[in-house]
């Protein structure tokens, strides 16, 4: 630093420059300005002065000028001279930012200037502070008491404030507690402007408030044994945030799961809005019920009921899709699938007699887990860490020694809501189903095929019903379950448990069912094949009317014996008859025509040896009569 008043400054360089260099200067000037440290309404008149380069050799200098200033300063420019307005990206181009590590400053105005002299004045001056309050107010109902939160969201722009100031109803202020920290309370008598009945309390800090500070306040209120079916009428405490420029704020109110509660009047400033989406923070109060917002004075008065509770079911079995394939030892695989929602930590199922469990018999989503098992052969299925509100995909695998006449399908002791349940069994493709029984509902129907057999066809098959099953479910890949046969699908509401919830199935192998149904209407015809054509085509018209008839009953059934085997015996006994017919009674009927025609020819005089007297009519008459016998 050189000259008279130490203004000038003479800068060593290392080495000597050619080409481009930069040069940073950084200056710092301290302003003791009673107008800037506190907002006093009145502006000061604050010069500043450029460094400028002075050396002779340089034959040209330019430059641009940037203002950086705190929010809380207003600056106007006064005189500038020697510079031209430019905007802060014009200003800023090819250079760096110098203030970025000072967030608190903002780019204010920018200029040009050039070799001429330059002279800027500037008007400054300190703003007020801008205060502005949310105020978010629970109040929480349970059985014995009232409990309130109020936190007050305060934003302070511009200026530090040294208090904050909230009016507070007189009868609760003993028991109000502070949950603010470094916040200290205290209590200001005479204050201005107090409504009666109301306390004013000041809130200091180490420093000034400035920013986004809170004040959060709590009490409770006791309400003495609440009764069932009783009501009981419950304030709500206004509090007041004073000072501020804008205030506003909102109610939520939250409950117990055994009470009620409802505003009584009019609501008085208050606009009602939904307590899970328009509430000024981001996570929801828990238990919220009702929820109202205002913008000024208001009032509120709600009542709160108790009611006795109900226990509801922890569990809810919402899907089933149970498969079994019947093998011909005698065995029967089970896969069984459940779409489960549940509140508990473990789920309790029973399961068949006498039955085998997989390596893997357990799988949650596709993962495998761990079957707990207890005492008298209790099992368990661990839910821990399972959403309530989240379906998950159960699936659990087992062979069960037995035939297909009974299928007991899994049950679960806790009784849970269950719904709707499909249950598919494979038979062998040897065996024909006849019958079922059981509270459970036929899902297929009998379509024909190209060779003319009916065949068994479900109403949805098992890939619309796994999708059916695992919506709205990511599961992992599981293991394909071995299927062979024919699959009959059967579904019910709410199954019942064994014996009474059993599906019990009557089936017989085809050979046996040909053999019967041939040798049944065989005998039939043999039966029959020496009587009268009237009585052999009644016969077989009841025998058919009663096969159509009994598939209003036992469709099942019907359908097997409306097979091949019931017209191939039809025809045979159609070719016996046909037999007989050609062989013994087209052979009588022609003797016996021939014999009629003789009896029915006049007999000559010289044939007889007796003379006809009788009359040709009578001749006629005892020829027609004659005929008429032998017929």
């Amino acid at each position: 630093l050189t000259g008279e008043n130490k203004s000038r400054l003479v800068v060593n360089l290392g080495k000597k420059a050619l080409g481009t260099i930069g040069l940073a200067i950084e200056l710092q000037k301290k302003i003791d300005d009673k107008n800037l440290v506190a907002p006093t309404g009145s502006s000061s008149s604050l010069p500043l002065a450029l460094p400028r380069p002075v050396d002779t050799t340089i034959e040209r200098a330019t430059g641009t000028f940037i203002l950086y200033a705190p929010e809380s300063l207003r600056i106007q420019p006064t005189q500038k001279d020697g510079v031209r307005d430019i905007s802060i990206p014009e200003a800023l181009q090819g250079t760096q930012r110098i203030w970025e590590s000072t967030p608190s400053l903002q780019e204010n105005l920018a200029f040009a200037f050039g070799d001429q002299p330059v002279s800027l004045v500037f008007s400054v001056e300190r703003r007020k502070p801008f205060v502005s309050v949310r105020q978010l107010l629970t109040a929480r109902v349970e059985s014995g008491n009232v409990k309130y939160l109020a936190t007050f969201f305060y934003d302070i722009r511009y200026s530090g404030v040294k208090n904050l100031r909230i009016d507070l109803p007189a009868a609760i202020v003993s028991d109000v507690r502070n949950l603010t920290p470094l916040a200290r309370e205290t209590t200001l008598t005479n204050a201005a402007d107090t409504q009666p009945e109301y306390v004013a309390w000041n809130f200091t800090g180490e420093t000034e408030w400035l920013g986004s500070p809170q004040i959060q306040l709590s009490w409770e209120k006791k309400l003495g044994n609440l009764e069932i079916g009783k009501s009981i009428e419950i304030p709500l405490p206004r509090l007041i945030p004073k000072e501020t420029d804008r205030a506003w704020g909102q109610i939520v109110l939250s409950k117990a799961e055994s009470l009620d509660i409802a505003p009584t009047g009019e609501l008085n400033g208050l606009r009602p809005i939904d307590p899970q989406y328009d509430l000024m923070t981001r996570s929801p109060v828990a238990d919220a019920t009702r929820a109202f917002e205002f913008q000024s004075d208001w009032q509120l008065q709600f009542t709160a009921t108790r009611y006795a509770l109900e226990e509801v079911k922890r569990t809810s079995i919402e899907r089933s899709f149970i498969k079994g394939v019947a093998t011909r030892s005698k065995q029967i695989g089970m896969q069984a699938l459940y779409r489960i929602r549940s509140a508990r930590q473990r789920l309790a199922i029973s399961l068949p007699d006498d039955i085998e469990f997989d390596s893997q018999p357990l799988r949650i989503n596709g993962v495998p887990v761990p079957l707990e098992r207890g005492s008298a052969d209790e099992y368990f299925i661990p839910l821990a860490g399972r959403k309530p509100e989240e379906p998950f995909l159960v699936e659990l695998r087992y062979t069960t020694k037995g035939t297909f006449q009974r299928i007991d399908i899994p049950t679960f002791p806790e009784d849970p809501a269950e719904q709707k349940a499909y249950l598919g069994l494979y038979l062998p493709d040897e065996m024909s189903l006849l019958a079922s029984r059981g509270p459970w509902t036929e899902e297929f129907e009998w379509k024909k095929e190209r060779d003319g057999k009916l065949e068994p066809r479900t109403k949805r098959s098992e890939v619309e019903l796994m999708n059916w099953l695992t919506e709205g479910i990511r599961v992992t890949e599981s293991p394909a379950f071995q299927k062979d046969g024919t699959l009959y699908l059967y579904s019910t509401l709410s199954p019942e448990a064994p014996p009474d919830g059993s599906l019990r199935l009557v089936a017989i192998h085809n050979t046996w069912l040909s053999g019967i149904l041939f040798g049944t209407l065989g005998l039939i015809g043999l039966a029959l094949l020496t009587q009268p054509w009237r009585i052999r085509l009644a016969v077989l018209v009841f025998v058919f009317a009663l096969v159509s008839v009994l598939g209003f009953f036992v469709p099942t059934l019907a359908n097997q014996v409306w097979s091949l085997p019931l017209f191939a015996a039809a025809g045979l006994t159609a070719v016996l008859w046909g037999t007989r017919y050609g062989l013994y009674d087209l052979p009588s009927q022609f003797a016996h025509l021939s014999r009629i025609v003789r009896i029915r020819k006049p007999l000559t005089t010289e044939e007889t040896g007796v003379e006809n007297t009788l009359s040709p009519v009578v001749a006629d008459q005892n020829d027609g009569q004659e005929g008429e016998k032998h017929e």
